[in-house]
């Protein structure tokens, strides 16, 4: 199990300073297909529908798992969002079900990391799942996000983070970053052939 924070850029770069690295991530880069991704999230308001969102925004299928009932914080997750239901009402359990079913998790969070979201982190170490913690408070570039992706050949990514009451904004910052990072993936995919 790897745990990643991601370092400001400087240190990325000063760790691939041989030839045989730079050479094993431009393999791994031109492996990747942006096709195969599917992004998972649990439909709480914030950013499991900021990702759920953005998947959407620019075609990349997503599903999830989600409380029984479609249940969130401000009533019914939207029926937009191809989630499927578990048969618990709880929270947790969805929250356990999306990390075992995914490659890695991206948790984006603002300044500090609690409730669900610390739940989230939990469960990623319990089963040995590759996970990026992502502050918005900091100023990490989108293409890093995008080389922890491709590097670790992900195919399911489950993001999760607060729901929008308890960070308010979280969703729209969140939709933003992921529409850019999906969108530079898809991009970088089309230079590639």
């Amino acid at each position: 199990m790897r745990h990643w924070y991601l370092p400001r850029p400087a240190l990325i770069l000063n760790r691939l300073t041989d030839l045989d690295d730079l050479e094993l991530v431009s393999a791994v880069i031109n492996d990747y297909s942006i096709d195969a991704l599917k992004i998972v999230s649990g439909g709480q308001t914030g950013v499991d529908q900021a990702a759920l969102r953005a998947a959407i925004d620019c075609g990349i299928p997503h599903g999830g798992w989600c409380p029984r009932g479609r249940k969130c914080e401000d009533g019914t997750i939207p029926p937009i969002f191809q989630l499927s239901e578990m048969e618990s009402d709880q929270y947790a359990e969805r929250t356990e079900q999306n990390v075992i079913d995914s490659d890695a998790t991206l948790i984006i969070y603002r300044a500090k990391i609690s409730g669900g979201t610390k739940l989230t982190k939990k469960f990623a170490v319990r089963h040995n799942k590759n996970h990026l913690l992502l502050d918005l408070l900091s100023d990490v570039p989108v293409v890093n996000i995008c080389d922890w992706i491709v590097k670790n050949n992900v195919r399911v990514l489950n993001v999760a983070g607060p729901r929008e009451s308890n960070c308010p904004g979280i969703f729209q910052s969140s939709r933003k970053l992921l529409k850019l990072v999906f969108r530079k993936m898809i991009s970088d995919a089309k230079r590639s052939t």
